[in-house]
């Protein structure tokens, strides 16, 4: 992770858009080298979207990615932390729940129970609302983000996530 690209956003509309975007051309490019973080992450995801990655990675995503074209490659500062964005997601969704009460695992007269306990357990994490490809569908992805020591290994999915590898903050 030697080198990074920001790009700057408007509003969380905009964010969610290039995100969108960054992640379709993370899947096209098979990639599992370049890694993403949101360095004003808080409440909300922030509007800057950092994308890690070696400098033959951060290249290559320019011909799958049309609005990278504008931005600088950088070199990562020297004195840095390192963090891991992972996906984290809620206990139960309305979906999990009707799929439940469908195949008869879950009793109708326990729904408005289980929802007030859900409510109390409610997740506040940030999070990127992203619209499907296969079935066009807006869903949310809640992001976590976790200090750690340096790690190299492992790799990073198409939505430029790991459960173990880090990527450079600061």
């Amino acid at each position: 992770m030697n080198y990074y690209v920001d790009i700057c956003v408007c509003s969380v509309k905009d964010m969610n858009q290039k995100y969108t975007e960054l992640h379709k051309a993370l899947y096209e490019m098979h990639s599992n080298k370049i890694g993403v973080s949101f360095p004003l992450l808080g409440d909300t995801m922030g509007r800057i979207l950092r994308v890690h990655g070696n400098m033959e990675s951060l290249v290559k995503l320019r011909n799958y990615y049309p609005y990278y074209l504008l931005m600088d490659i950088s070199k990562t500062p020297k004195e840095v932390q390192h963090c891991i964005y992972k996906r984290r997601q809620p206990t139960m969704s309305q979906s999990k729940i009707r799929r439940l009460i469908k195949r008869g695992n879950m009793p109708v007269d326990k729904i408005a129970e289980y929802n007030k306990k859900m409510n109390e357990r409610k997740t506040r994490l940030p999070y990127l609302e992203i619209r499907s490809a296969s079935s066009g569908q807006l869903y949310r992805r809640f992001i976590k983000c976790c200090t750690s020591k340096k790690n190299d290994k492992g790799a990073f999915d198409c939505f430029g996530f790991s459960e173990t590898r880090t990527v450079p903050i600061w």
